[in-house]
């Protein structure tokens, strides 16, 4: 999963030129960028939901701390079908929910910092919001 997401982050930064299918769906950088943070959150909550956090936990190479609670795989996959459907309505859906999600993505940082969590801990908030900054803020 973690690989996965590093390859299409990396080619979400290079310069894409549209091809037709990408310009009938209004880009391409920022579909990709929404569609692996849902793609993540989704797979791993549900993977929590369904009490399968140790799997979450080697998706996602140990870099977050999992909560080995249904509650919190219900909450993770509510926050990626809420991507999801971003990624559906497409256009000026995506920038502006990514806008919305530095939110919590500056929250989870600060919680980070206050809980005095391991440095890989801070790596997806990271990753995702200057992801999602580069998209909201160019």
């Amino acid at each position: 999963m973690l690989l996965t997401f590093l390859l299409l982050a990396s080619a979400a930064a290079r310069e894409l030129s549209p091809t037709p299918v990408m310009k009938l769906r209004g880009g391409g950088k920022n579909e990709i960028i929404l569609g692996v943070s849902a793609a993540t959150a989704i797979a791993n909550g549900a993977l929590v939901a369904v009490g399968k956090s140790d799997t979450a936990n080697l998706l996602g190479f140990g870099l977050v701390e999992v909560i080995d609670d249904p509650r919190y795989g219900i909450a993770v996959l509510g926050w990626g079908m809420g991507k999801l459907a971003a990624l559906m309505a497409g256009g000026d859906a995506i920038p502006a929910y990514l806008k919305l999600n530095l939110i919590p993505m500056a929250l989870w940082l600060v919680t980070n910092a206050i809980n005095g969590a391991a440095m890989k801990e801070y790596v997806m908030p990271l990753v995702f919001g200057a992801l999602y900054s580069w998209v909201v803020f160019g």
